[in-house]
């Protein structure tokens, strides 16, 4: 007997950033980069509400390292900041509860479509008090802001003119 599984990719979402849910954490084992070894990863799951009746799952895999440098850790001190994140690497069973904290926490997400046209998340953020509407509007929804609406005037010609510069000479 044999299972066969429909599994589709959703639909890819527009490049920008998307306000999502982390709906699940789950150990997976994939196969290492460029091998066919297979390793320990962890998998977060964002959920995003669109206005289709379906949300759209959009997965972010992380292997689990506990170094500075590692995407894992790296998200988790954005979401749930460095002091919470650095107390929490003394003991296992802290981690894992820091790690399980994390599960329906709103979010936003970055997403950039690849060559092929799938939704890859690029940068995962936490969702500031400041972007929301104070009031809600007719629909009864709350509504995002990108957050980048939100950047001072000043700041944002400074980005833009860095970001017209080519070359840095130091």
């Amino acid at each position: 007997m044999s299972l066969s599984f429909n599994f589709k990719r959703p639909p890819s979402l527009p490049d920008g950033t998307h306000q999502a849910r982390i709906s699940r954490i789950a150990e997976v084992q994939r196969k290492a980069y460029q091998s066919e070894e297979l390793e320990d990863q962890m998998e977060f799951n964002f959920r995003v509400d669109t206005e289709s009746d379906e949300p759209m799952v959009y997965r972010r895999y992380y292997r689990p390292s506990l170094s500075d440098k590692s995407r894992l850790i790296k998200d988790l001190k954005i979401l749930l900041g460095a002091k919470a994140v650095d107390g929490a690497k003394a003991s296992d069973a802290a981690m894992s509860e820091l790690i399980t904290s994390c599960l329906n926490m709103d979010c936003l997400i970055v997403t950039e479509t690849n060559e092929k046209g799938y939704s890859n998340i690029t940068a995962v953020m936490p969702i500031l008090k400041s972007a929301f509407a104070k009031e809600k509007p007719k629909s009864g929804k709350t509504v995002a802001v990108d957050p980048l609406s939100l950047e001072p005037e000043s700041m944002r010609r400074a980005r833009e003119e860095a970001d017209d510069v080519d070359d840095i000479n130091f």
